[in-house]
């Protein structure tokens, strides 16, 4: 399989999940994880899973990230592992170009504790999704060409609530019981998502490593902020996927892959969010669109190609608007920084626009993906530096 093609693999098959996807809905014999599945939950999975499916075909951007970015990408996200201060920064600051994003690469991975746990390249994909009703929560679903993950992953924003927070709270528990469940919690969070050891505690598992006794000692200082991150970070089971699960996919979660998957999904996005730059101009020239006699309505669809890595994209800012103007399709314009710099090159203001829609949909709605691309010159230079 080709980047590109599991997002319309999986529309596809989430439309007849019963019939398209093996083991659907089924009971679950998996070990720490027993379903059976009842008739009330095979309505309930049908009714979930339209909804996944509506999402991913008509409300989510695809991303598509080719080999030379996904190269790019990976020496960056090797200097994220291990690295709290790295970790909480990336996770603090991070912003989504779109509400629902479908981000598609391929990658392997190589377990040097555990060979046999390896995986080939293979096309992966990730939704992040910030809906509507939690406009502060980040969600994230994994896909893969060999199957469908039952556990998904959720980042509460600062001050939302959690279930660790209730877990806490609740009064029937005593206090040993509700550090214990804290501990655990801390432990699977960092070892499995953030791929390190929680404050703490010693890096005692053989596939995370040798001991490392010491390994807080140098991030003493960073300990409560990454404690606050795994706190407000939480695992969740997507039961009607549970079925499904097969020995791949049942190896990949076992060795921590989907918390590998996550933090490239994030550097990608983070990558893909370089700033939007306005120049001030001590002279400008006011544009002028051509006239057009007469305007066909109509849709239109295509892929965006974006190179990257990119420092900056530089805009000319104008006094006033065009003289002429016939409109323009309606679009949606993906989330970006904007950073307003005086004529001496200093920044005077950067904050972040939200994705919005602008244009006429009298005239027709552009639909727009995107192909994400690596700079081979430049990612030839960064390597050399």
């Amino acid at each position: 399989m080709e980047v590109g093609e599991l997002h319309d693999k999986v529309v596809y098959e989430t439309n007849k999940p019963f019939i398209r996807i093996e083991g659907f809905g089924k009971d679950s014999n998996r070990e720490g994880y027993v379903y059976k599945t009842s008739k009330t939950d095979r309505k309930k999975f049908k009714r979930q899973v339209l909804e996944e499916h509506n999402t991913l075909k008509h409300f989510i951007r695809r991303f598509d990230i080719d080999d030379e970015l996904a190269r790019y990408i990976l020496p960056v996200y090797e200097r994220l592992k291990r690295d709290p201060t790295k970790i909480c920064n990336l996770m603090e600051n991070i912003k989504l170009p779109f509400n629902f994003m479908w981000i598609e690469f391929k990658i392997g991975y190589t377990n040097i504790e555990k060979p046999d746990a390896s995986q080939e390249p293979k096309v992966l994909a990730v939704a992040v999704t910030k809906p509507a009703e939690e406009p502060n929560n980040i969600f994230f679903h994994f896909y893969s060409e060999d199957g469908y993950f039952p556990i998904g992953y959720k980042i509460h924003g600062v001050g939302e609530e959690t279930p660790l927070q209730n877990m806490m709270d609740d009064p029937s528990l005593s206090t040993e019981e509700r550090e214990a469940n804290h501990s655990e919690h801390s432990r699977l969070i960092s070892r499995y998502i953030y791929g390190m050891p929680p404050p703490n505690q010693l890096d005692d598992n053989e596939q995370w490593g040798e001991l490392e006794t010491d390994f807080w000692e140098s991030f003493a200082h960073e300990q409560f902020r990454y404690q606050k991150l795994l706190d407000r970070t939480t695992m969740f089971n997507i039961d009607y996927y549970v079925g499904a699960v097969n020995p791949v996919t049942e190896q990949l979660m076992n060795v921590g892959y989907l918390g590998m998957v996550l933090r490239f999904a994030l550097i990608a996005i983070e990558t893909l969010n370089y700033p939007w730059v306005q120049k001030e101009q001590k002279m400008r020239v006011v544009g002028k669109k051509s006239k057009t006699p007469r305007i066909v309505p109509h849709d239109h669809y295509y892929k965006a190609k974006i190179v990257l890595p990119k420092d900056e994209v530089v805009e000319i800012e104008r006094n006033t608007p065009r003289e002429d103007f016939y409109g323009m399709r309606q679009h949606q314009v993906r989330g970006h920084w904007r950073v307003l710099k005086n004529e001496f090159g200093e920044v005077r203001k950067r904050i972040w626009i939200d994705s919005f829609v602008r244009g006429n949909p009298k005239l027709g709605i552009v639909h727009k993906d995107y192909v994400l691309e690596g700079d081979k010159q430049k990612i030839k230079e960064e390597i050399k530096c």
